[in-house]
């Protein structure tokens, strides 16, 4: 690995967390993912709180995804004081948004069946995300479901509508015609 060979922790911890994501997200495999995600956070450890702090979250869903909630709890928690560290100096200060770390919390609590927690994490961050229309969408997905699941009607309305209104926001009337097919 290039990063490797230039002694870039930083940029070698980027390289494992993008890894990481294809093992969780594509291949399904939270024990890899969350193998790859503890090394990127000790590769970056010493140089970007940014880039530990993301490893970390995704260390979090890895543990929620495999049923494993006190880990889970425990990864969150060192995540965010990560986050809450990064400044300007970090060179990987720009992968780090406002809304991050609520948006994996919900999905973590909502993998680990903890519905009510999911939806207070999610209901925050969808209001933060006006702007981020994807990543709103998926936030919105993810409320639905947690409120589903929690059997909160009022909830899911509220949560259908707001994708309804992200699906015509973007052209994709696709997505709002399926939604009313649902409802």
């Amino acid at each position: 690995m290039v990063a490797r060979r230039l002694r870039d922790h930083t940029l070698e911890g980027r390289a494992l967390l993008r890894t990481c994501y294809v093992e969780l997200y594509g291949a399904q495999d939270p024990r890899s993912g969350l193998g790859l995600a503890l090394q990127a956070a000790d590769t970056a450890r010493t140089t970007s709180p940014a880039v530990t702090g993301l490893a970390l979250l995704h260390a979090g869903e890895a543990h929620a995804m495999l049923g494993e909630a006190s880990d889970c709890e425990k990864a969150l928690a060192r995540a965010q004081q990560q986050l809450e560290q990064t400044d300007g100096m970090d060179a990987a200060a720009d992968l780090v948004s406002s809304t991050q770390f609520g948006r994996l919390a919900g999905s973590c609590y909502l993998s680990l069946g903890h519905h009510r927690r999911a939806q207070r994490f999610l209901e925050a961050t969808a209001a933060e995300l006006q702007d981020r229309r994807k990543s709103r969408a998926i936030v919105l997905g993810n409320l639905t479901f947690a409120y589903m699941a929690g059997r909160n009607r009022r909830g899911r309305g509220y949560a259908v509508r707001g994708h309804h209104r992200v699906g015509e926001d973007t052209g994709r009337r696709r997505t709002e015609r399926g939604l009313r097919r649902c409802s």
